[in-house]
């Protein structure tokens, strides 16, 4: 900062007060930068962790039937909707729709969808996500039976087939 003679203070010449409101410029544009960034990866976590919290259900629920010799239900499970599963719905879940309904749903939530019986989530900060083979940002999961043929021996003592649900990604997604 220049001084006068008379020591008083000018204040900032128009050459100062540029670069400094250029270099709080850059400094925001970086910062918003970042936060966007992070905002991405922080909703890159919660779906994962909601991902891991349903397919946790699912073994406590398949658990709880093997308990009750209820194996030979195992294909009910298929058939519903993860999100029932939960002990707390996540906030951002829409419910079931069917599926001519995407105009409904906002990006950023799940819903299920009714037709194809598949758990769906949209993206909604996707900057560093791949869309899948329809061209949209989201993710899709279901519920599937798999029977696991057990080794048979050449005796009267066949095995039954043994069953197992998982939820299973129906594509896979890159994100980051």
């Amino acid at each position: 900062m220049r001084q006068c003679t008379n020591k008083r203070v000018r204040g900032f010449s128009r050459l100062e007060l540029a670069t400094a409101i250029a270099l709080i410029g850059i400094a925001s544009a970086i910062l918003l930068n970042k936060v966007f960034y992070y905002q991405e990866m922080t909703e890159k976590a919660v779906m994962e962790y909601t991902v891991i919290s349903l397919k946790s259900s699912l073994r406590m629920r398949m658990a709880s039937m093997m308990i009750e010799g209820r194996v030979q239900d195992f294909g009910l499970l298929a058939q519903d909707n993860p999100m029932h599963w939960l002990e707390k719905m996540p906030p951002n879940y829409q419910g079931e729709l069917p599926a001519l309904a995407p105009d409904r749903t906002r990006p950023g939530n799940w819903y299920f969808d009714t037709v194809s019986r598949t758990l769906v989530y949209q993206v909604r900060h996707g900057d560093h996500f791949r869309e899948d083979a329809s061209g949209q940002k989201r993710i899709r999961l279901q519920v599937r039976l798999v029977q696991n043929a057990a080794e048979t021996q050449q005796s009267k003592d066949a095995k039954p087939l043994l069953a197992n649900v998982v939820l299973v990604l129906l594509e896979p997604y890159r994100w980051f």
